[in-house]
């Protein structure tokens, strides 16, 4: 706290004067008519828009909204341009103190956080530097620990700045390219992320979103949109014409866009479903919750590589604290009802300043998907008999699961006499029936296998029959399926890896494991594939998230190989195993899982631009390349004759940046480099240059 008789504001200390008895009359009328304005300058700065300064000296340009989707999380803030350039100055957006300072190789990079007067913090990340009062503790601390990742705090009285000064400077530190990173937080600790426009920052346009394609996804086995039981797509040509639901659970995601009004492209922040002309579903992304951030999965659809915003919820997933959220949790298919005229149903996305874009699909909705029996095909007698025959490996089949049951799709290679007859044997018990499968396309047959799961042993063999009239055929397979809940966790042994699932409190949705061990499929930097776990449903968000435990069988994976998880063809790590072949994770979105080897060490390269600073100490620069697991997301430790060196690492273009902690004179001098992946490949190099003048 300040000293008594001594002011705060904006950073600056002036010590009051105190009052003479001639001075009282005249003061204390001063006082009332400024308290009257104080209090109605406050009651303005709460109805007004853009309340706080804009955090840079140059244009502005906004490169990407507050809430669009990140890897594994929601962003949380606003990105700024800055032309491609770094060191554009950083400014306050109000009066504040300097609260924490944190330099890291990821992430923000080197990043500033403010504290504002009515408590909450504002973020700066991706800095190049900061104003040289605050560079010079920095460098003090990591010269003192030896590191180039620290988190330093301070208190109130340490540094405090004026609306409009120089904090720091832009730059390209942390992910991405350069530009600046702003975030309003609720406070420090456990805090709500909250958007900066159009409360906080006033940079308000007249341009409108434009929905780009629509998804209707359906949410139930029995539901088909088109007669298709997956997701349809919708451009803007293809909104008019009339959609047939079969059983009308569905959900409605959307691909919008936003254009900043320098042309860069963002996202929309308010969407709505409006049936009949009636408000049904209402999303503002105004603000989240930072512990919730891993939910952007739940919000977002990746469909044929595109991105939709989910208009709909899944599995009771509490987004109450994600802005305003108003409607039906589900798409409730009896509200609708079949009927042969179409309802009308309007998808809108919407800017932070009110500029919109709509689109009417209209729906018609009807009991059953209307598919004809395709028939036997007609056989040319003097085809051999070999040719008719179809075995096993002839059929594709392919499985999901649902809440009320097990999904089963058959494509025989022609059609057979009889419908397919699908059924599952557990091993031990019996809690599954059988299903008739029935014709959704030609040579294409659908059916769902109700039941519950077994709360002992999971595996279950399918098997589904066809009749050929020539020959009889069945298709097997086996899988595990079932409903983890309390205590209730079980473990699949295949010939290689044992998969076992340790389950959190509450229930989970019904789940199916598949574990393929063989080693196709090519990934990108990785020396092979071992072994895959497949999950059904994929995409489904747990709160305190699933315990797998994934177990060599054979002793044939080392430390070198590490399960990741496969999203979208690109493998993110999870996690790697130990000397007993174990590797242990934990979910939270049920993901199809790849195991993953590596045995290639990091290779460092180009280690130069030895220079000597003012301060006498000493720069260099360095390049490491990874054909494996990522060294950028390892460990770099950097030496200079033998004394430990500050050393960063530019996570996307693999750029080693190092310093001397210590002032070095003119004259040869080593430089050590040791580079380590995720999965513990080392790689070390060792120059010697010279430093001169």
């Amino acid at each position: 706290m300040p000293a008594k008789g001594i002011v705060w504001w904006g950073g600056r200390k002036e010590r009051m004067r105190p009052l003479r008895d001639a001075d009282n009359w005249f003061s204390r009328s001063t006082l009332a008519l400024l308290a009257f304005l104080s209090l109605f300058a406050l009651a303005m700065t709460e109805v007004c828009a853009g309340t706080l300064e804009f955090p840079m000296t140059n244009d502005i340009c906004p490169t990407s909204s507050f809430g669009s989707y990140r890897g594994g999380h929601l962003h949380g803030g606003m990105d700024f341009s800055t032309g491609g350039v770094t060191g554009v100055p950083v400014l306050a957006v109000d009066s504040c103190y300097v609260w924490r300072i944190k330099l890291w190789n990821g992430g923000y990079g080197k990043a500033l956080y403010a504290q504002l007067p009515d408590g909450k913090v504002v973020v700066y990340g991706h800095l190049s530097r900061y104003r040289p009062e605050l560079e010079a503790r920095v460098e003090a601390e990591q010269d003192r620990l030896g590191f180039y990742e620290i988190e330093i705090y301070f208190g109130p009285g340490e540094f405090n700045f004026a609306p409009g000064d120089t904090l720091a400077f832009s730059g390209d530190t942390g992910s991405g390219p350069a530009h600046l990173h702003f975030e309003i937080r609720s406070g420090q600790g456990d805090h709500n992320k909250i958007n900066p426009v159009p409360d906080y920052l006033d940079i308000s346009e007249n341009l409108s979103p434009v929905i780009e394609k629509i998804a209707i996804v359906p949410l139930s086995s029995q539901c088909a949109v088109n007669g298709v039981y997956g997701p349809v797509m919708l451009d803007r040509g293809q909104a008019a014409d009339t959609l047939v639901v079969t059983h009308a659970h569905f959900g409605v995601s959307v691909a919008a866009i936003d254009h900043a009004q320098c042309g860069k492209v963002i996202t929309p922040i308010v969407y709505e479903i409006r049936l009949e002309g009636h408000p049904y579903w209402r999303f503002h992304i105004d603000t989240f919750p930072f512990s919730e951030s891993y939910l952007v999965g739940a919000l977002y659809d990746v469909i044929e590589g595109k991105r939709y915003m989910r208009l709909f919820k899944e599995y009771d997933l509490d987004l109450s604290g994600f802005g305003d959220i108003t409607g039906s949790q589900f798409w409730n298919p009896m509200s609708l009802g079949p009927r042969d005229e179409p309802y009308r149903l309007l998808v809108k996305a919407e800017d932070a300043w009110g500029n919109a874009d709509s689109l009417e699909i209209p729906v018609r909705v009807v009991k059953s998907p209307g598919f004809d029996w395709p028939g036997v095909a007609e056989v040319d007698p003097a085809q051999a008999v070999d040719s008719l025959e179809v075995s096993e490996d002839d059929i594709e089949i392919e499985t999901a699961v649902h809440s009320d049951g097990v999904v089963v799709m058959a494509r025989p290679p022609r059609p057979p006499r009889s419908l397919p007859y699908a059924h599952i044997d557990e091993w031990g018990s019996v809690g599954f029936s059988g299903a008739r499968l029935k014709p959704v396309g030609e040579n294409l047959f659908r059916g769902v296998i109700a039941g519950s799961s077994p709360s002992g042993n999971p595996v279950v063999n399918l098997e589904v029959s066809f009749d050929f009239g020539e020959t009889k055929t069945t298709k097997s397979k086996s899988m595990v399926v079932g409903i983890a809940g309390r205590g209730h966790g079980f473990t699949f042994s295949g010939k290689r890896f044992e998969v076992e699932l340790l389950p959190p409190e509450e229930d989970l949705p019904r789940t199916l494991i598949e574990v393929k061990e063989d080693s196709t499929g090519v990934y990108e930097r990785f020396e092979s594939v071992a072994g895959r776990v497949l999950l059904e449903p994929n995409g489904v968000f747990l709160h305190k998230g699933l315990k797998f435990r994934v177990r060599d069988l054979k002793g044939q994976v080392s430390a070198k190989h590490g399960v990741y998880a496969d999203r979208d063809g690109w493998p993110v790590y999870l996690g790697r195993f130990n000397s007993a072949g174990v590797c242990e994770i934990r979910l939270r979105r049920l993901e199809n899982l790849v195991i993953l080897e590596d045995i290639e060490p990091p290779e460092i390269t180009s280690i130069g631009r030895f220079r000597r600073r003012s301060d006498g100490k000493a720069t260099f620069t360095a390049r490491v390349a990874d054909a494996g697991s990522g060294a950028a997301a390892g460990s770099i430790k950097g030496f200079v004759d033998g004394d430990t060196a500050i050393v960063s690492i530019d996570p996307d273009t693999a750029r080693i940046t190092g310093r001397s902690r210590k002032p070095l004179k003119y004259g040869k001098h080593t430089i050590r480099l040791e580079a380590e992946d995720r999965l513990g490949n080392l790689a070390v190099k060792e120059v010697v240059l010279d430093l001169s003048r």
